[in-house]
């Protein structure tokens, strides 16, 4: 029996030439509909459904667990273990964060698990009972897909201050005191987790620059040698220059999302320990983002909510190689964050080389799907961290920004061909599984963010101080956002 994605496909596709000819319309048709989706997310959750309905039907294949690498914060911190974080970051670009854990008011120590269940529960029976209510609250936001729904609550981060919750609105919608307040926990505990993860990848990328110029010529005197990861075209052609992660993500406006997913009853079989048409709801793709940070769904049935099992991700083969994938079931530690890289950390930074020409930091977008039975609710927690609008994410044949690449996404009039995200080579610009959020912030703010790989610093615990003069998150939700 085949026991990839591409083998199912090929197999089925080769024995049948009708299906051959469907599963090539399905998979075209998503990748016009996935671009055009950066609008209206509407057609492309349909277009995804039609893709998997090829890929996968029929196929009761058992899915293996994979045990998601685990790090905890001490060790991002303290830059330790940097090998293994390196392949973890090269194999998946998926592993989990542990060990959080805030001084709030002096009142103690917040934990993952405690607050995870608090806040996603709640949300769980809000939306259950009084859904409703809940999309009278600011930012909050309803899509009926074809079959399944989203209850989604949008926020975001401006650089490291994170937007408030609308608190009054949820627990007064929800009935639940409270709820609001393990939502901002939630929040808090991920961008601990996010900003020891991006000290540690700053560490990395120090550590292959710092070797790279060792193995090159010697550097003449007076010359000037510095890791540039990314650059912004400001004003008048002017660029600003990014020698650090930290004040990449500094720069930017992140994207946070509170989702509930329903599947309905009536729109699919039960699965058999195994991939199934119909119980996909979203199938494989990448993030276009630089890494999303998220808390581990929760199953909405009280008997599962420590066993969510709808998170799959793509397994490159044990040497390495991406054509022998396989399709797994990601397990995630308790009391953890998820760090998931995307396709900006994959193609948009212009990492260390070394005398090859090979990058000294390999970064792998995770391939990922979400696979429901029917029947079924999970709730779930993200923050998508993005570049700055004016980013440059392109540079061949000519310079495009992040919000070059808003636009692209938008325009539906465009051919899926002829739209790029980054300097892809031909044999990987297979841009059809990519899916982007929405959100923007003004470069203004970059300059307080130093950039520095030499040290970890240590961040100060305790509740963040959220941002009050600014706009509401409307501009980020159900049909403006794709994860």
């Amino acid at each position: 029996m085949p026991n990839t994605f591409e083998q199912l496909t090929t197999k089925r596709a080769t024995a049948n030439p009708r299906l051959r000819h469907s599963t090539k319309m399905a998979r075209h048709t998503y990748v016009l509909v996935a671009f055009a989706g950066f609008w209206s997310v509407l057609p492309v959750a349909a277009a995804a459904t039609s893709v998997t309905e090829d890929a996968f039907s029929g196929v009761t294949e058992p899915i293996e667990d994979y045990r998601v690498p685990s790090f905890a914060l001490s060790d991002l911190l303290g830059r330790r273990r940097r090998s293994e974080l390196a392949a973890a970051l090269a194999s998946t670009g998926l592993i989990a964060v542990t060990g959080m854990g805030s001084s709030v008011d002096g009142a103690g120590q917040l934990e993952v698990e405690s607050s995870r269940s608090t806040a996603l529960s709640g949300l769980c029976r809000c939306v259950s009972d009084n859904a409703a209510s809940l999309l009278a609250v600011e930012g909050a936001d309803r899509a009926i897909l074809k079959d399944f729904s989203r209850t989604s609550i949008a926020t975001a981060t401006s650089g490291k201050t994170p937007l408030p919750l609308p608190a009054k609105g949820i627990d007064a919608a929800c009935g639940t005191h409270g709820l609001s307040g393990a939502m901002e926990d939630i929040r808090d505990l991920t961008a601990e987790a996010s900003r020891a993860f991006v000290t540690a990848l700053d560490g990395l990328f120090g550590e292959a620059f710092l070797t790279s110029l060792e193995a090159n010529d010697p550097v003449e005197k007076g010359d000037e040698q510095q890791l540039i990861l990314m650059q912004s075209i400001i004003d008048n052609g002017f660029e600003q220059k990014y020698s650090s992660l930290k004040s990449i993500v500094g720069g930017a406006r992140h994207l946070e999302h509170f989702h509930v997913y329903s599947k309905g009853e009536e729109h699919s079989e039960p699965v058999h320990n195994g991939v199934e048409d119909g119980n996909t709801v979203l199938d494989l793709h990448t993030d276009a983002g630089l890494f999303l940070s998220f808390i581990p769904a929760l199953s909405c049935e009280s008997n599962k909510r420590q066993n969510d099992e709808s998170f799959l991700i793509s397994v490159p083969a044990s040497d390495g190689t991406t054509r022998l994938s396989k399709l797994k079931r990601a397990i995630f530690p308790t009391d953890s964050v998820a760090i998931m890289l995307g396709i900006g950390a994959e193609k948009w930074l212009n990492t260390p080389r070394d005398v090859y020409g090979n990058s000294g930091v390999a970064l792998k977008a995770t391939r990922h799907a979400v696979r429901m039975n029917s029947g079924e609710a999970r709730a779930w927690y993200g923050m998508m961290h993005l570049v700055p609008d004016n980013a440059i994410v392109q540079k061949s044949p000519s310079p495009k920004t992040f919000a070059d690449m808003r636009k692209s996404m938008a325009s539906s009039s465009k051919r899926a061909d002829q739209r790029r995200f980054g300097d892809l080579d031909e044999k990987d610009a297979r841009s059809e599984d990519v899916a982007i959020g929405c959100g923007i912030i003004q470069s203004s703010s970059i300059s307080s963010y130093p950039d520095s790989f030499s040290s970890p610093i240590q961040e100060q615990r305790g509740r963040r101080r959220r941002l009050q003069m600014v706009g509401d998150a409307s501009e980020c939700n159900n049909r403006t956002n794709f994860y």
